[in-house]
């Protein structure tokens, strides 16, 4: 996210000499200058709620109530509590302290197996993303970055006890495990009957894997133990999840953009924090004032009340456009589009429909924008790519030239001065 390469300097026009600009190359800069993707930081409430559902949580409210020393209506306001004991003053006791963090540290491991079908509809919701015409583009990969090795291992077991026992694949993806070289961590797997080899400066069998498109071969989501967090560059990468707790604002910033690495057909990478509470999100808020100077913007941060909302922002455009130019589901094609805009039924209609279609059309591409991701707007995929289509056309036919550079329209206001565009 901060390349000091004097290359980097000539994608933002300044002086590779000037080692003051380089060291503040930020990752908006990097974005602007079309060298990485945009990367979403997601937090599922889809995963807590599951929890809740799942009766998980057991015996949890008695002995809440009983360690805390205060009541709760149910269960699921005292898990809300204490997945947030980093916010409640309730919890500047050290006991009470000890007591959510150890719980939270408990419900991680028995909701492993939420987390997998979890992180497995996410990535296959991504795949969906980039299938073109039958044909998926590339095979999209993910990695899981998880607190410890047995952590880790329990991801291996859950996916394993969800199959049936047969090897690491569930649901169409293979699962693998990679791990810093650590003695206690090679005997833990190693007496447990899970094969590794212990890894010098080469890349391991398992990165290699990890690098593969073929199936049968290929690992598509590596659970990660204290590596992969940093420099680590792998175009296929789509996905990260966070199943660890970050308080370093330099390691968060390393980890959530792994996915920012370009490749043709990915458009955008995602960070998905898997963990129960809000510390993720304080570091990563932390991390882009710290190093990036708050450039990324409250809104980088994306729930799904977010996506909610423009998810509807953007049926609400199409509905207007429907209404305004005589259309619906059936016949929002681009050649009706068109047609509806540039000969309606008469002379009066032709301006007001073209005003309304023209910011209508802008204001929706705007709501697209902000996602920065096809996988939202699936249901309106064959209207937004009409609507496009035809929009792209209207300018063409509109403008007087296109900009050689950026293809925005240019209008002459005054043709005794040939630079003066709108």
């Amino acid at each position: 996210a901060t390349p000091k390469e004097s290359t980097y300097a000539n994608y933002i026009g300044v002086d590779p000499d000037n080692t003051n600009v380089l060291d503040r190359f930020t990752f908006s800069q990097a974005k602007a200058a079309d060298i990485v993707v945009n990367v979403l930081y997601l937090k599922p409430t889809t995963l807590t709620e599951a929890l809740k559902r799942s009766g998980k949580l057991g015996e949890f409210l008695d002995r809440a109530e009983k360690e805390l020393g205060r009541k709760f209506d149910d269960d699921a306001q005292a898990f809300d509590t204490i997945s947030n004991y980093d916010e409640d003053p309730v919890f500047s006791n050290a006991t009470k302290r000890i007591f959510a963090k150890g719980w939270l540290e408990k419900l991680h491991q028995d909701i492993v197996p939420l987390k997998i079908e979890h992180l497995i509809d996410f990535q296959q919701e991504v795949k969906a993303s980039l299938t073109h015409e039958g044909q998926v583009l590339f095979e999209p990969k993910a990695i899981v970055y998880t607190q410890d090795i047995a952590q880790a291992k329990a991801y291996i077991d859950a996916v394993r006890k969800l199959n049936g026992g047969v090897g690491n694949v569930y649901r169409g993806l293979r699962f693998g495990l990679d791990y810093a070289a650590l003695d206690q961590a090679t005997s833990l797997l190693e007496n447990d009957g899970i094969g590794v080899e212990r890894q010098g400066d080469a890349p391991s069998p398992i990165e290699m894997a990890f690098r593969q498109q073929d199936a049968g071969v290929r690992i598509d989501v590596l659970i990660a133990v204290n590596k992969y967090q940093k420099g680590y560059d792998l175009p296929e990468l789509t996905t990260v999840f966070l199943d660890k707790t970050i308080q370093e604002p330099s390691l968060i910033n390393q980890i959530y953009t792994r996915p920012a690495t370009k490749r043709r057909h990915k458009t955008v990478g995602y960070c998905v924090d898997l963990t129960l509470g809000n510390i993720n999100q304080q570091t990563f808020n932390t991390s882009v004032q710290l190093y990036d100077d708050g450039n990324l913007g409250a809104e980088q941060f994306i729930t799904e009340e977010t996506i909610t909302q423009i998810q509807n922002d953007v049926n609400a455009a199409l509905a207007v456009l429907k209404v305004r130019l005589g259309l619906d589901a059936a016949t929002f094609t681009k050649e009706r589009i068109l047609q509806a805009v540039l000969n309606p039924s008469s002379d009066a209609e032709r301006q007001p429909r073209q005003a309304v279609f023209f910011q209508q059309s802008k204001l929706l591409f705007k709501h697209i924008d902000r996602l920065k991701s096809p996988l939202y707007f699936k249901p309106q995929k064959a209207e937004i790519s009409a609507l496009y289509r035809a929009f792209l056309e209207f300018k063409d036919i509109y403008a007087d030239t296109n900009h050689p550079d950026h293809g925005k329209i240019k209008i002459s206001l005054d043709s005794s001065l040939t630079d003066a565009y709108l």
